[in-house]
C-alpha cells in the first residue's frame, strides 16, 4: 500500500561564490560543506524513522494509507500494540531504575562471573611454579589477580 520513496544524497548548496581549491580556507569551507550535506542526509533517515515510529505510537496512518482508505471508503481501524509495548516497556524500565521501596538501581555491565568466586581467595598465585611476586618482593595473591581482571 505504502510506496518507497528513493532518498538521493543532496550536493552541498550553491552559495554563489567560486572555491578555489589552492587556497586551504576554500578547502576548509568545501570540506565542511560536504559534512554537513552528509549529516543532513543522514539525519533524515532517521527523522524519518522517529516521525513513523511517533505516528504508529498515536495510532495514526501514513498520508498514502491515510489516503487510499479515504478514497475506497473504508473504515480505519488502527491496532495501537506500539503504544501497549512502549508504555509497558518504559513502566519496567523506571520500576527498575527507580523502586518505590529500595535504593535506586543502576545499570552497568555483568562482571565475569568465574572472577567474582576468586575475590577471597587468599592463595597465593604461582607462575611457574613459583610464588607470583611484584616489584617489592609482596606475594601477590589468587584474589588479587581476580581483582585485577575486574
Amino acid at each position: 500500500m505504502t510506496e518507497q520513496k528513493i532518498n538521493v544524497k543532496p550536493q552541498p548548496k550553491d552559495y554563489g561564490h567560486e572555491y578555489d581549491l589552492a587556497n586551504p580556507l576554500d578547502q576548509l569551507s568545501c570540506a565542511l560543506e560536504r559534512k554537513l550535506a552528509d549529516t543532513i542526509y543522514e539525519r533524515g533517515t532517521i527523522d524519518t524513522r522517529m516521525i513513523e515510529d511517533l505516528r504508529a505510537y498515536h495510532g495514526l496512518y501514513d498520508e498514502t494509507t491515510e489516503k487510499e482508505l479515504k478514497e475506497a471508503k473504508r473504515a480505519k481501524p488502527f491496532v495501537k500494540l506500539t503504544r501497549a509495548k512502549t508504555n509497558a516497556a518504559e513502566s519496567q524500565l523506571v520500576d527498575l531504575l527507580f523502586p518505590n521501596d529500595d535504593k535506586n538501581w543502576g545499570m552497568d555491565h555483568t562482571p565475569v562471573p568465574e572472577l567474582a568466586g576468586k575475590l577471597n581467595n587468599e592463595q597465593p598465585a604461582t607462575v611457574d611454579g613459583q610464588e607470583y611476586r611484584d616489584a617489592e618482593g609482596n606475594v601477590i595473591t589468587k584474589g588479587m589477580m581476580a581483582q585485577r581482571e575486574l
